[in-house]
């Protein structure tokens, strides 16, 4: 099975899009009412089995990523996340795939 960095990898090598420098998503809250037991790939977080839930449609998290030739940094509800907060460590793993 395919690692986070060679997932990513693929994903990326089909894509025919021109990079953006900036880009916004929306994810809606939902709420699980048949909960997944266990992982089947922790690497990829993947599920052994479906869950059930509920989507709270308007009420959700919205995200704006902008491009940077200096540093990662990330504001959360208006403040600025510390460099090294444990947060700002995953999320920049995160954005390091891509």
């Amino acid at each position: 099975m395919k690692n986070k960095a060679e997932t990513v990898a693929a994903i990326i090598s089909s894509n025919k899009q021109t990079p953006r420098q900036e880009a916004t998503a929306f994810a809606p809250a939902n709420i699980a009412l048949c909960k997944y037991w266990g992982k089947r790939n922790t690497e990829l977080n993947l599920p052994v089995t479906s869950s059930l839930s509920l989507s709270l449609g308007n009420l959700g998290s919205r995200c704006r990523i902008s491009l940077c030739d200096s540093h990662h940094q990330a504001t959360l509800n208006g403040q600025e996340l510390p460099p090294h907060s444990p947060f700002m460590s995953r999320l920049t793993a995160y954005l390091d795939l891509f």
